[in-house]
C-alpha cells in the first residue's frame, strides 16, 4: 500500500507546526511507532528550519514543498525548495562530538540526527531546486 500528502508552505518559522501537525496525523494514521514518530518529527523540524534559515537571501520569500510518505514498510519525508544549492551530506561539517560545550560551535547537530536516526537520506538538485528525502522502516 502507498498511502501520500503533500503539503506546500512558505519559509516561515511558524509553518513548522502546521507541517508538525501532519506529521502527527500521518503517523497516527500509518500506525507507527511513537519512538519513531518522535525521530521523523525531530528530523523534519531540523531539516525545514535549516530552509527556512537558510536557503532563501534574507527577507526573501520562497516556498517549500514537504511530502510525507507510506510504502513498503517505511515512511518518507521530502523537503523541495528552489532556494541556494546546498548538499548536506557533503556541504556540511561533521559536528566535533568530544569536545566540550564551551568549544563546540553552535549548530551542525541537525544533518547529524538525520544520518543517526533515519535509516536512508538523499539529497539531490533537480531543475534548480534542493530535493532531501530521509526515510525510516517501520
Amino acid at each position: 500500500m502507498i498511502d501520500s500528502y503533500r503539503i506546500n508552505i512558505k519559509n516561515e518559522l511558524d509553518e513548522l507546526a502546521t507541517v508538525s501537525q501532519k506529521l502527527e496525523e500521518l503517523t497516527e494514521k500509518w500506525e507507527v511507532d511513537m519512538g519513531i514518530a518522535m525521530n521523523l518529527s525531530l528530523c523534519l523540524e531540523e531539516a525545514l528550519t535549516n530552509v527556512i534559515f537558510y536557503a532563501y537571501p534574507k527577507g526573501e520569500s520562497g516556498d517549500i514543498l514537504v511530502t510525507f510518505q507510506l510504502e513498503s514498510g517505511s515512511v518518507s519525508v521530502g523537503i523541495e525548495d528552489e532556494g541556494i544549492a546546498f548538499n548536506p551530506l557533503t556541504d556540511s561539517k561533521e559536528p566535533d562530538l568530544e569536545a566540550s560545550i564551551e568549544d563546540r560551535q553552535i549548530g551542525g547537530l541537525g544533518i547529524h540526527f538525520i544520518k543517526q536516526f533515519m535509516d536512508e537520506l538523499d539529497y539531490q538538485r533537480i531543475n534548480n531546486k534542493n530535493q532531501i528525502v530521509f526515510s525510516k522502516k517501520i
